[in-house]
């Protein structure tokens, strides 16, 4: 083989690691629920993670509360919304190295994206789970209460950002899916090239996706 062959087969090889790496690599999207995490995930698969929404799954009972339970998180390359975001400093002590994404929106748009969706979220009450999900994240099981929802909004986002403080650029992203940037952004945080598509919206007002759900009921169990 030439030395030009040589190199090229090198420089292939190296490429391909690189990807082969890329994908291996955990992405946690930790924004919780409407803020564009339905986006978000579809988003990562477009460019090629294996990701799910909202399984229910990657946290269990300990006795006191939710813990982290990383079965969901071995068979994803990716991972988003309000569980995930319950656990985001678990995750990041047991996958270092990992990338984490906050979805966010302004906080009036957020609480009226609730109100939308509150025969949804009134439905999904029945589950224990997802009952302490929301009296530890919000401090209330109710999604009627927009003033324990603003502080819950506003706490979560406080406590993300100081968390990962100087880590922002670097395995860190604060990310508005509406944004006319997001995909510049996302694509460049994750080391990808920029898709020739449109950043995907999904999940809006009242529609959901038929892949929430199969996620949802997939990735659920156990819900109690």
């Amino acid at each position: 083989m030439s030395y030009l062959g040589e190199q090229e087969r090198v420089s292939t090889n190296s490429g391909q690691r690189q990807a082969s790496l890329l994908m291996r690599q955990k992405v946690f999207g930790i924004g919780i629920s409407r803020t564009g995490t339905t986006s978000l995930t579809e988003a990562l698969r477009i460019l090629g993670y294996r990701a799910v929404h909202c399984p229910l799954s990657i946290v269990k009972f300990n006795g006191h509360g939710l813990q982290l339970s990383t079965g969901v998180v071995e068979r994803y390359d990716a991972i988003t919304d309000s569980p995930v975001a319950r656990v985001y400093r678990e995750l990041d002590s047991a996958y270092p190295g990992s990338k984490f994404v906050l979805t966010t929106r302004p906080i009036e748009s957020w609480l009226a994206s609730v109100r939308r969706m509150r025969p949804s979220f009134v439905l999904l009450e029945a589950l224990p789970k997802v009952r302490q999900l929301a009296r530890e994240m919000c401090g209330t099981t109710s999604f009627f209460d927009e003033s324990a929802l603003r502080n819950a909004f506003e706490k979560h986002s406080r406590g993300v950002r100081e968390y990962f403080g100087q880590r922002l650029g670097r395995d860190f992203l604060v990310l508005d899916v509406a944004a006319a940037d997001a995909w510049e952004k996302l694509s460049e945080f994750l080391g990808h090239d920029r898709p020739p598509l449109p950043f995907p919206h999904c999940n809006r007002g009242y529609a959901t996706t038929y892949a929430n759900m199969r996620d949802l009921i997939r990735h659920s169990w156990p819900l109690i």
